[in-house]
């Protein structure tokens, strides 16, 4: 089961960023594969939300990358970002 985490993220991610968008997407990918390995589960919350944030920032402020920011939250994340 382990070996099959990685590709079904990657599939996730490519369906449901488009709805939920770029970093909620990470966020629930990272959670999922923490929880898989047993982390305790208010550890992978707080690191998965951290680290979803910070990849989103690094990429569309510094990298200007555009993530999708998905029509869940309609397109407008808060000011922040």
């Amino acid at each position: 089961m382990a070996m099959l985490l990685p590709p079904i993220a990657i599939v996730f991610y490519i369906f449901a960023s488009g709805y939920l968008g770029a970093m909620i997407t990470m966020a629930v990918i990272m959670f999922v594969l923490m929880i898989m390995r047993k982390t305790v589960p208010w550890v992978a919350l707080v690191a998965s939300l951290l680290v979803a944030l910070a990849i989103y920032f690094i990429f569309s402020h510094y990298l200007l990358i555009p993530l999708p920011q998905g029509v869940l939250l309609e397109g407008r994340l808060p000011w922040i970002f």
